[in-house]
């Protein structure tokens, strides 16, 4: 599997966590924000970021406060969290 199928198979089971996340999380959740956003977490989560989490060198500031179901799923998919 090259880069690119990865990449968009992390996508795909980001937006299906972030979907499951705003069903049980028993209130209204923006997922226009996060979805919009999957993508571009994808790659960095999944390529760019270098995550150590014993001595982190990489850091990522999430600024748009709408995408945070985004970057849930980012790091529950990735087993951050």
């Amino acid at each position: 599997m090259n880069k690119v199928q990865q990449l968009t198979k992390l996508a795909k089971k980001m937006r299906k966590s972030l979907l499951e996340i705003s069903l049980n999380c028993g209130e209204a959740a923006h997922i226009g924000g996060g979805l919009s956003i999957v993508d571009i977490l994808a790659v960095l989560y999944g390529d760019t970021l270098k995550i150590n989490l014993k001595k982190p060198a990489d850091r990522f500031i999430l600024s748009k406060g709408h995408g945070f179901l985004g970057l849930l799923s980012a790091l529950y998919c990735q087993g951050y969290i």
